[in-house]
């Protein structure tokens, strides 16, 4: 009889990482967020070729699709995380903050608007929200932002010549993801070939291994990975709760029929029982669905070609149906469905706890999250400084200079918000071919209005006694959320009055 272990781990980031970046029309190269299962086998079959040769048994474990080699989700705090499902919704104005809505709305019809005391009498739209959430443990889950660890760098390409002069349309912008941010690795299989693995690539548990991963390892993507212990894979599916199951896709899934074309409509019953349970399409019926779509490719290393680009079913994608339970347990047993499972693709899970009743909260970027009451506090005070913001006329965009200073981790300052406000100005004068272009009145209600906000600033925070780095970007990003709310809601009273 067949054993199906998991070994689970941790992926530290030593530099920073640029994984599987496609170039935009604007020259901009986005990494992905997360470390994908195919970079990680690759990384690992490097080591095992590092002192062998391929042999059968090496084909078996990293190309045969026996073993599993899962995405790399960010870690919050100590918590693994998964895709956000499309059916998490938040208010759009106010996110999660505290006494607005945020939850999943599978099984909540007509849902449409967060009705919070602080909107009035004009509740906002729910927004769908991009990133990644924690499995929810009482009833409590934490939700993580897609770019929450991704930092920009700029980069000029040179001539080919080698003057090392700057070439025509080559200022590259590079979104990477930061240095120090942590991962969680799973790797699934038959107990025999996980072990083998272990063996193969030298992997003691429990002390730190260093590899390469993503696009441009020459001085970027280095990782230390560090296992635990193998543990029993899980094979059942949870208890039913109700008459209905929910399928969430926790990575993209790829599912070809026999001429190799994909199947992406699982939220038609017979799609659904014969492509991913494996049963009689009449006894399928699918009651709810959000599934969306996303090209999947990647590079072949072993053979230096692109692979082909297939229409996979996009990670978050959920499903609410009812089926044998016959049909249930063999698909969580299967541990994945589709093609390339070997990637990471195809990890599916049933009844997951984010679509229950969960208390969603944003992870900060950095440690030192503040309490319920604390969080609170701040919100008030955010509310306080932006009513003073706004009858000096200091606007939303005015105000971003200050919260990008922290989020950067520096201290707003008088001189330097002038400074950033000058070149700004300089900057639209330049544009309008005139550097006469606001008045000298006007350029000193600018300044009085770009001091009066970093006074502002500061007041709150000695009042609030902020000591944390995130409890400042806490305050920033409230009071910019606070002018625009009032923005929005002076266009509204002034269209009202006409």
């Amino acid at each position: 009889m067949s054993r199906r272990i998991e070994v689970r781990g941790t992926a530290l980031a030593t530099s920073e990482l640029l994984l599987r970046a496609r170039k935009r029309a604007d020259n901009v190269m986005e990494s992905l967020p997360y470390v994908p299962g195919s970079a990680l086998r690759g990384a690992l079959a490097a080591r095992w070729l590092a002192s062998r040769e391929p042999d059968a048994r090496f084909q078996q474990l990293f190309q045969s699709g026996r073993v599993r080699f899962e995405h790399a989700y960010p870690l919050a705090e100590d918590e693994p995380t998964v895709p956000a499902p499309f059916t998490l919704l938040a208010c759009k104005l106010d996110g999660f903050h505290p006494g607005h809505f945020a939850g999943d709305v599978i099984t909540r019809q007509g849902l449409q608007l967060c009705e919070a005391a602080d909107h009035g009498p004009r509740p906002a739209a729910l927004k769908r929200q991009r990133g990644f959430v924690t499995v929810p443990t009482n009833g409590e889950g934490r939700f993580v932002a897609h770019d929450h660890a991704l930092v920009s760098r700029q980069r000029i390409g040179t001539m080919s010549d080698g003057s090392r002069r700057a070439a025509q349309q080559a200022l590259f912008e590079e979104r990477l993801v930061a240095a120090g941010s942590r991962f969680g690795v799973a790797i699934r299989g038959e107990a025999e070939d996980v072990e083998a693995l272990l063996e193969g690539c030298q992997l003691p548990v429990g002390q730190p291994i260093p590899l390469s991963v993503g696009r441009a390892r020459t001085v970027l993507g280095e990782v230390e990975v560090q296992l635990d212990e193998p543990q029993p894979a899980e094979t059942t599916p949870p208890p039913a709760t109700d008459t209905s199951r929910t399928l969430m896709f926790h990575s993209d899934t790829v599912l070809l029929d026999g001429y190799q074309r994909s199947i992406t409509a699982v939220s038609h019953p017979e799609v659904l029982a014969t492509e991913v349970l494996g049963c009689d399409a009449a006894d399928v019926e699918v009651h709810e669905a959000a599934v969306r779509t996303t090209p999947a490719g990647g590079w072949d290393a072993l053979h230096r070609t692109s692979k082909p680009v297939d229409t996979a079913i996009a990670a978050g994608s959920v499903v609410r149906f009812s089926a044998p339970e016959e049909a249930v347990a063999r698909l969580v047993s299967a541990g994945g469905i589709g093609w390339r499972q070997a990637e990471g693709y195809g990890a599916v899970a049933i009844d997951s706890p984010v679509h229950g009743q969960v208390r969603w909260q944003a992870w900060p970027t950095r440690r030192g999250e503040p309490t319920s009451d604390r969080r609170q506090q701040i919100a008030t005070a955010a509310r306080d400084v932006a009513a003073e913001l706004f009858k000096a006329r200091v606007s939303r965009s005015a105000w971003q200079g200050i919260a990008q200073t922290v989020r950067d981790g520096g201290q707003p300052t008088v001189r330097q918000h002038h400074a950033e406000g000058q070149r700004s100005e300089e900057r639209q004068a330049t544009d309008r071919q005139s550097l006469s272009g606001r008045s000298g009145r006007a350029g000193e209600q600018q300044r009085d209005r770009r001091r009066r906000a970093v006074e502002q600033y500061d007041a709150a925070c000695d009042t609030l006694q902020l000591a944390s780095q995130h409890e400042r970007v806490w305050l920033v990003d409230d009071v910019a959320a606070e002018l625009a709310l009032r923005g929005r809601e002076a266009k509204l009273n002034k269209g009202e009055a006409r």
